[in-house]
């Protein structure tokens, strides 16, 4: 059986956290500066996720404009929109749940939205087999305790 590349190799996936630890620093460093600091920060921030997302695109064909993707590059815009808070490195950990998602997606065919949805129905049906053997279980005991107590 043939094993499947990344469709983001991990050249490309060191180059593009660099991007984004780059623009996550610059726009940490300028967050200092009171006032002026953080509305740049703010625009840094922007500016990060539209050239990491290009550079995505342009780069490894990945649409991350793609509804199943859009949730996972977009969650640390929510970090980088509030003064402060933006210092932590949203983007970067917005670029490394991409990255992990397409990789996955590539190697085993498998959408993560699927596997989360696959996963979830696995653990369902084995509940409920669980609680058919203790219902079983359960019932072979019953009979016992009855002509105990009688």
């Amino acid at each position: 059986m043939e094993e499947k590349k990344d469709k983001i190799s991990l050249q490309g996936a060191v180059g593009i956290v660099t991007l984004a630890l780059f623009f996550d620093a610059s726009g940490a460093i300028i967050n200092i500066i009171p006032f002026i600091g953080q509305v740049l920060s703010v625009i840094i921030g922007g500016l990060g996720y539209l050239i990491v997302g290009f550079c995505f695109f342009y780069f490894f064909q990945v649409n991350v404009l793609e509804t199943k993707r859009l949730m996972k590059f977009f969650s640390g815009a929510i970090i980088e929109i509030i003064p402060v808070i933006n210092i932590l490195p949203g983007l970067t950990a917005s670029v490394i749940m991409t990255i992990m998602a397409v990789n996955i997606a590539e190697k085993t065919g498998v959408k993560p939205t699927n596997a989360g949805a696959k996963l979830g129905k696995a653990f369902r049906k084995r509940k409920r087999e669980k609680d058919e053997r203790e219902n079983e279980k359960g019932d072979k005991e019953k009979p016992n305790e009855t002509k105990t107590a009688q």
